[in-house]
């Protein structure tokens, strides 16, 4: 494995950084008390991620205010590769497998992809999670009579946390229109 491929936990705390100078153990409280929290928060998970950001120049140490100590901020190398990330097309694995990635990637957005960008990827994922919804809807007309209750309850639990997050998409998107 190339130890300097860039990860999820790596782009997360560039997104983290570009908001907001923080020491390696203000990530760590991040990820340990938000709904980021489903990575790893622990020391062997985030110190190392930093040290690669730093090898790699995409985030550096500055003093902080009050001279006590370095906290770290994310460079212009560093903005660069997040907005790559932010950028890119949602894929139909995304929406089925990486909602909440999709999620964080929206949410970085606010100070640094272009308003026009924003407003892409939103209309992107409201097409992509439409498509998926209705595959969802179709296989269980076809299939829900033929499901154990319990099964076909839970599938109708993913059906109707789709459906709330095309929803908020739909509500976003007027949002960002106004």
């Amino acid at each position: 494995m190339d130890k300097f491929r860039i990860t999820t936990v790596d782009y997360i705390i560039l997104g983290l950084l570009q908001q907001q100078l923080l020491t390696g153990y203000g990530i760590r409280m991040i990820f340990e008390t938000t709904a980021i929290g489903s990575y790893s928060s622990s020391p062997g998970t985030v110190y190392p991620a930093v040290n690669k950001l730093k090898k790699l120049g995409f985030i550096k140490d500055i003093n902080s205010p009050d001279g006590k100590k370095l906290q770290l901020t994310y460079t212009s190398q560093g903005k660069t590769e997040l907005q790559k990330w932010l950028k890119q097309d949602i894929s139909d694995e995304d929406i089925a497998k990486r909602m909440d990635i999709l999620i964080l990637r929206f949410g970085f957005m606010e100070d640094i992809v272009a308003h026009p960008e924003k407003l892409k990827f939103i209309k992107s994922f409201i097409e992509k999670i439409s498509t998926y919804l209705k595959g969802l809807k179709n296989y269980h007309k076809q299939e829900s009579s033929n499901m154990p209750t319990q099964g076909r309850l839970a599938f109708e639990f993913g059906i109707e946390t789709i459906s709330a997050s095309l929803k908020w998409a739909k509500r976003a998107l007027k949002v960002l229109q106004t």
